[in-house]
């Protein structure tokens, strides 16, 4: 399964969606972009990660990285991902309330596991039509949730050995002892 951060999330969402809407590439974007959005009559959706937060408590482990003084630290774990979907403009409406029933289709299940994305609901939808510019533009919004894996993998500097001394009260040294972390 793919690892994913927020921008990775809302690629892999979008060409989800892309798939399952049959519909060109440009139709799915990210959102809140300064892009034209094309002829007035030509219908876009907007994709916008608004949550990634941890679920329960992340696993962290070490590697060698087969160089002298130097691990790789990997924390994984799974994130709660928040999207909202808007779409816009011709069968907004509509195009907003197949994305439920399209996700919870038997057929969308492995595209879901490629994608790394862990269907758990879509909200009911919100119908967002207005007047933009005396234009009456159609309009409406999902909020989706994933559960997906997240990895960060660090490099980080270690040492070779640690001296170690013990003093009691007095001050004076009651033992010293020096580790060879290498060995």
């Amino acid at each position: 399964m793919p690892q994913l951060d927020p921008d990775a999330a809302n690629a892999a969402i979008r060409t989800l969606l892309t798939t399952l809407y049959a519909s060109d590439t440009n139709y799915f974007r990210p959102a809140n972009q300064n892009a034209p959005t094309g002829h007035i009559n030509q219908p876009f959706a907007t994709v916008l990660v608004t949550g990634f937060d941890p679920v329960g408590q992340d696993a962290v482990t070490q590697e060698d990285e087969g160089v002298p003084l130097q691990l790789t630290e990997n924390i994984e774990g799974q994130r709660h991902l928040v999207c909202d979907v808007q779409f816009f403009r011709s069968n907004a409406l509509l195009n907003a309330n197949r994305l439920n029933a399209l996700l919870r289709s038997s057929s969308t299940m492995m595209l879901l596991q490629q994608a790394g994305l862990g269907f758990i609901r879509a909200s009911k939808t919100l119908n967002l039509t207005s007047v933009v510019d005396t234009y009456y533009e159609e309009r409406a919004q999902v909020e989706l949730e994933f559960y997906v894996s997240s990895l960060e993998s660090l490099s980080v500097s270690t040492f070779s050995s640690v001296e170690i001394t013990i003093q009691t009260e007095s001050q004076s040294i009651a033992r010293e002892v020096n580790l060879d972390v290498n060995s």
